[in-house]
C-alpha cells in the first residue's frame, strides 16, 4: 500500500511545477478526458495534442487525461459510450441493435470479410462517437472544475510557502547584522 504522505507530496510537487495558468492546466485535463471516452486507444495523445495546442491548454494534463482510458477501464468505458450512443439514437428513432452488430461484426472479421467489416462496424461508430461526445463531456466538465480548484489551492500554498520562506531568510539576516562581531575573530 502506498503511504499517502510522499504520494500528497508528490503530487503536489508535480502540480506546483507544472506551467500554465489554473485554466489552461484544467482546460488541458478536461481535453483529455473528452479525447480518452472519444478517440481509440494508441491515437489518444496524437489527436489531442494538436487539439491541446490549438485551444491553449496545457499538453502534459492533456496527456494524463487520457489515461482515463488505461488497460483496466477499456471495456467498461467503451461499452458504457457504445450503450449511451445506442440510447441516444434510439430516442431518435434510429433503429440500433448493438448485440446483432457486434456478433455481425465479429463474424465478418473471422470470416476476413472487408466489406462485411466496414458495412457492420458503420453503426457501431456512430454509437461509440454519440456516445464519446456525451459521456467525455458529461466526465470533463466536473474533472475542469476539481482541476482548477486544486491547482488554484496548491499554488496559493506554494505561494504562502514561499513569502514564509523569504520572511524567515530575512530575519536570518537581520539578526545575523545586529549582533555584534566577537571581538577575539580579530587579529592577533
Amino acid at each position: 500500500m502506498i503511504r499517502q504522505k510522499p504520494l500528497r507530496r508528490w503530487i503536489y510537487r508535480r502540480v506546483v511545477r507544472l506551467k500554465g495558468t489554473p485554466d489552461s492546466i484544467a482546460g488541458g485535463m478536461a481535453l483529455g478526458v473528452l479525447i480518452g471516452c472519444l478517440v481509440p486507444p494508441g491515437l489518444q495523445i496524437l489527436a489531442g495534442v494538436p487539439l491541446a495546442l490549438l485551444l491553449g491548454a496545457n499538453v502534459f494534463t492533456m496527456s494524463a487525461g487520457t489515461f482515463i482510458s488505461n488497460p483496466f477501464t477499456y471495456v467498461f468505458l467503451y461499452y458504457w459510450t457504445c450503450h449511451s450512443g445506442a440510447a441516444l439514437l434510439r430516442a431518435a428513432r434510429v433503429p440500433v441493435s448493438l448485440g446483432a452488430e457486434f456478433r455481425e461484426l465479429l463474424a465478418a472479421i473471422g470470416g476476413f470479410n472487408v466489406l462485411g467489416v466496414l458495412r457492420t462496424i458503420r453503426p457501431i461508430l456512430h454509437c461509440w462517437v454519440l456516445g464519446g461526445l456525451v459521456v467525455g463531456l458529461a466526465c470533463s466538465v466536473p474533472v475542469y472544475y476539481v482541476t482548477y480548484l486544486t491547482v488554484v489551492e496548491v499554488q496559493k500554498l506554494h505561494s504562502f510557502a514561499q513569502q514564509r520562506r523569504i520572511k524567515r531568510r530575512r530575519k536570518r539576516l537581520e539578526s545575523s547584522a545586529d549582533q555584534p562581531d566577537d571581538p577575539s575573530d580579530g587579529p592577533d
